[in-house]
C-alpha cells in the first residue's frame, strides 16, 4: 500500500494532463488521430523492383497518385550523354566524372576541380557548346508568377533572346553532327519555353524528325514537340508521342505518364505506325491504370513480347491482386485504390471471389507468355511463384521456387520470403519442428532486412500472413506476437495505443485465458523452437503478458485467479506501467464519486487491490459479522472498475476502451454486491448510499422500484446533498 504526501490535483487536471503526455492505454486520440495510413497497410510480399530499374520506381502500383511521390528518378539518360561526350573527346577521364561535370549540379568551385570540366576547357568546340547550354539552361523554365519587377523581366527577356540568337547562329555554322544535333536539341527547347512554334517545329521538323535510330536527345526533342501539340490542343497527337517517349527516355518518363490521357485511346492507337509503337501505346495506358491491365499486358506482348517495360506492368499486376485479395484479408484492410470498386458493386467478399478467378485467368497469360520465361528466367519463376501462393497452390508454387537462382542479395530476400511461405502452406504450423524451420526463416528476414527494396512492408505483410494463418489455425497466443511485429516494428502509422499495450494489443482482443496461460508456458519453457525464441524477443518479461491475464480473469470475476496471476511481478513495474498510477490513483474501495466520496492519498496496485478484495470475500466466507462492511467495500471496488479504477479490468476508458463489453460483468458484479450489501445493512443513511447505486446500475425495468425506496430515504443527509431529479422524475413516472 503506497500513501500519498502530495496534494491530490483535480480530477479535470489529470485528465487534461494524461491526454497531452500519456493518452489513456489504449485510446485513441480521435480529434486529431487519422489511423495507419492505407499505404502501409497495402499487402505485398512480391518486390516490384526485382530488376533493379530505378526508371520504373515512381509507377510501382500504390495508393497514392505516384510510388514515392514520384521524387525518384533514373538517370540512365543522362549516363548515355555523358559516355557519349567522353567518346566524343576522347578522353580518359571516367564517365562519372563528366556526369558530374554535365549534370550533377556542382557548385562553381566544385566544378573549377572537376576532372572533365577541365578537359572541356582544352577543347574550344566543345567548350563554347558546354557555355552555352549552361546559359540554355539558366533562362529557360516557367517564369515566377509573383515576379512584379518589370525591370528584372526585361533582362531576362533580353537575356533569353540573345541566347536564342546565338544558338540559331551557331547551329548555322556547325558542320559535326555530334554538335549539331545538340544545338538543335538546345533551339527546340528555348523555342518551347519561348512559346515560338514556327520556330520549334521548324527546327524539330530539320533535325529530328522521321529519325530512323533515334538517340537520346531524339527522345528529349519529342517529349517537347508532344508539349507544344499539348499547347495546341492537338491531344490525341500528344498523347502519342507521350507514349513512345515513355517507352524510350528515362528522363521523360514521369512527365509523360502525367500527361498521357486514355479517353480517346482508338484515335491515339490509329496514329501508331508499327508493332513497336502499339505496344508503347498499349503499355502507357496499363501503366496509369489502377484496375485490371490484363487485356492491354497481352497486347504489349502480341506486339512486343520483349518490350522492355513488360515486367513493370507484370509487377503491377502481381501488386494489384495482392492489394485486392490479400490486404483485405491478412491486413485487416480496405485496399488502397478508392476508385477500384463500382457504386453498384456487391460486398467486399463477392469482389474478393471475382478477382480470386482474375487472378487465376492472369496465372494462365503469364504462363504463355514463353517469350519472357527464355528472356529473363529468374523474374518469370518469381512472378508464377508468387501468383500461385496468392492462389494457395504449394504444388505449383514450388515447381517455380526451386528452380530460381537469385542474381544478388535483392532476389534471395525475395526467395526467403517466398520459401516460407510455402513452408506455411505444405506442412502442420502446429508441429514444433515445423515452427522451428520458419523461426530460422523469419530470423533470417529479420537479419538481412537492411537495404531491401521495401523490406519494411514486405515484413508487415509477412506478419500479417503469418498472424492470420496462425490464428486460423488456432494459435491465437503465437498469431498475437506476429502482431507485435507487424505493428510495432514493421508499419510507422499503425501506431495509436502506448508502447505498453501494443504489445498485447492484439492478444487482449482475440485470445482467450488458455491462449495466454499457453503462451506463458512458452516464455517460461527452456527448449524453445526457433520461432518462439524469435517472437518473444521483444518481451524482456512476462510482466504485460501476466497483466493481461489478469485482466482476462478479473473480467469474469475470477478474483483469484487475477490475484495469482499477479503474483510474481515486482512493486517497480506498476511505476513504470502508463497509466498504472494515473487510473488506480485513490482507493477504489471507499472513493466514490457517485456517493460523493473524495478521492484518498491511499493508493494500491493492481496486485495490491486483488489480494484486498480476495481478503475481504474469505472474510465474508467465515465471519458473518463482516458482510455490512465487506459487501459494500467490494461493491465499491467493482464500481470503481468501470469508473475512475476502469485501468483494473480495461486499457481505456469510455468510448475510447477497446472493448465496452468488459465494464459489463465489473458493473453486475457492483450491482450484485450492492443488493447484498442491502440485505444486511441496518443504518439509514448507509442504505440510502446504497439504494441509490442500486438504482443508478439497475437496468431500466427496475430503475423506478429502486427509485420510488430511494424517495423514502428524503429525510437523511446523504439524500439532502445528493437529491437527484432524474430519480425523482422516475420515481414519480407513471411507467
Amino acid at each position: 500500500m503506497i500513501f500519498k504526501n502530495i496534494r491530490k490535483k483535480s480530477k479535470l487536471y489529470s485528465i487534461l494532463f494524461s491526454a497531452l503526455l500519456l493518452f489513456p492505454t489504449g485510446a485513441d486520440v480521435k480529434a486529431c488521430w487519422y489511423g495507419p495510413e492505407p499505404e502501409e497497410l497495402r499487402y505485398m510480399l512480391f518486390n516490384p523492383d526485382l530488376l533493379q530499374d530505378k526508371s520504373w520506381w515512381s509507377f510501382f502500383y500504390n495508393g497514392k497518385l505516384n510510388y514515392l511521390d514520384g521524387t525518384t528518378f533514373s538517370a540512365d539518360d543522362e549516363m548515355v550523354l555523358a559516355t557519349e561526350w567522353v567518346r566524343a573527346m576522347k578522353v580518359s577521364v571516367s564517365v562519372d566524372q563528366a556526369f558530374d561535370c554535365l549534370f550533377g549540379s556542382l557548385s562553381d568551385s566544385a566544378l573549377q576541380q572537376n576532372k572533365f570540366y577541365k578537359e572541356i576547357q582544352k577543347k574550344p568546340d566543345f567548350k563554347r557548346y558546354f557555355d552555352i547550354a549552361r546559359s540554355s539552361e539558366a533562362v529557360t523554365g516557367w517564369s515566377s508568377a509573383w515576379e512584379e519587377d518589370e525591370a528584372i523581366k526585361r533582362d531576362v527577356d533580353i537575356k533569353f533572346n540573345e541566347t536564342t540568337q546565338e544558338v540559331v547562329d551557331l547551329l548555322k555554322k556547325e558542320t559535326n553532327p555530334f554538335f549539331q544535333k545538340k544545338y538543335a536539341f538546345q533551339l527546340t527547347k528555348l523555342a518551347f519555353y519561348s512559346t515560338d512554334s514556327i520556330l520549334f517545329h521548324r527546327v524539330y521538323n530539320q533535325y529530328f524528325k522521321n529519325i530512323k535510330e533515334r538517340t537520346v536527345l531524339d527522345w528529349w526533342a519529342m517529349h517537347y514537340k508532344s508539349m507544344v501539340l499539348e499547347r495546341e490542343n492537338k491531344t490525341d497527337s500528344a498523347n502519342y508521342l507521350h507514349a513512345l517517349v515513355f517507352s524510350h527516355s528515362s528522363n521523360k518518363m514521369f512527365a509523360s505518364k502525367q500527361y498521357f490521357s486514355s479517353k480517346n485511346f482508338d484515335a491515339v492507337i490509329a496514329l501508331a505506325k508499327n508493332d513497336e509503337e502499339r505496344a508503347d501505346i498499349y503499355l502507357m495506358r496499363e501503366v496509369i491504370n489502377h484496375g485490371r491491365s490484363l487485356d492491354g499486358i497481352l497486347k504489349v506482348y502480341q506486339f512486343s513480347p520483349a518490350h522492355r517495360h513488360l515486367p513493370l506492368l507484370i509487377s503491377r499486376e502481381i501488386n494489384k491482386l495482392e492489394d485486392w485479395l490479400e490486404t483485405t484479408r491478412f491486413a485487416n484492410s480496405e485496399i488502397v485504390t478508392e476508385s477500384y470498386w463500382d457504386d453498384d458493386d456487391e460486398p467486399l467478399m463477392q469482389n474478393w471471389q471475382r478477382d480470386y478467378e482474375y487472378l487465376k485467368k492472369f496465372i494462365t497469360a503469364l504462363e504463355g507468355m514463353q517469350s519472357i520465361a527464355k528472356s529473363n528466367p529468374v523474374y518469370y519463376d518469381f512472378s508464377l511463384a508468387c501468383l500461385n501462393l496468392i492462389q494457395g497452390d504449394a504444388a505449383q508454387a514450388e515447381k517455380y521456387i526451386v528452380r530460381i537462382k537469385p542474381s544478388g542479395a535483392e532476389q534471395a530476400f525475395q526467395l526467403t520470403v517466398f520459401q516460407l511461405v510455402l513452408l506455411t502452406l505444405k506442412n502442420d504450423i502446429a508441429d514444433s519442428n515445423v515452427q522451428h524451420e520458419i523461426g530460422k526463416l523469419y530470423q533470417q528476414l529479420l537479419d538481412q532486412r537492411a537495404l531491401k527494396f521495401e523490406s519494411q512492408k514486405i515484413l508487415y505483410s509477412l506478419s500479417s500472413y503469418l498472424r492470420y494463418t496462425f490464428a486460423k489455425k488456432g494459435m491465437v497466443y503465437l498469431a498475437g506476437l506476429f502482431d507485435n511485429y507487424a505493428v510495432n516494428k514493421f508499419c510507422s502509422t499503425c501506431h495509436s495505443n502506448t508502447f505498453e499495450y501494443s504489445m498485447i494489443s492484439y492478444l487482449d482482443r482475440y485470445a482467450l485465458v488458455k491462449d495466454l496461460n499457453k503462451l506463458l508456458e512458452i516464455y517460461d519453457r527452456k527448449d524453445k523452437n526457433a520461432l518462439e525464441e524469435t517472437l518473444l524477443k521483444p518481451y524482456i518479461n512476462k510482466y504485460y503478458l501476466l497483466d493481461l491475464l489478469s485482466a482476462k480473469h478479473l473480467r469474469k470475476g475470477d478474483v483469484k485467479n487475477a490475484m495469482l496471476a499477479l503474483k510474481d511481478i515486482p512493486d517497480s513495474f506498476w511505476f513504470s506501467f502508463t497509466n498504472a498510477s494515473f487510473y488506480i490513483d485513490s482507493d477504489p474501495f471507499v472513493a466514490n464519486s457517485e456517493l460523493l466520496t473524495e478521492p484518498t492519498m491511499t493508493t494500491y496496485n493492481k496486485r495490491e487491490i486483488l489480494e484486498r478484495m480476495y481478503a475481504l470475500e474469505q472474510e465474508v466466507a467465515v465471519d458473518a459479522s463482516k458482510k455490512k462492511q465487506n459487501y459494500l467495500l467490494l461493491a465499491n471496488a467493482w464500481y470503481n472498475f468501470t469508473d475512475n479504477s476502469w485501468f483494473m479490468i480495461s486499457y481505456g476508458w469510455g468510448s475510447i476502451t477497446p472493448d465496452e463489453g468488459v465494464y459489463k460483468n465489473a458493473k453486475s458484479m457492483a450491482l450484485e454486491y450492492y443488493k447484498k450489501a442491502l440485505v444486511v445493512e441496518e443504518q439509514k443513511e448507509n442504505k440510502a448510499k446504497i439504494l441509490y447505486m442500486i438504482a443508478v446500475l439497475s437496468e431500466s425495468k427496475d430503475v423506478k422500484a429502486y427509485a420510488q425506496q430511494y424517495e423514502t430515504y428524503s429525510n437523511t443527509e446523504f439524500y439532502v446533498r445528493r437529491n437527484c431529479l432524474t430519480l425523482k422524475d422516475i420515481a414519480a413516472a407513471n411507467l
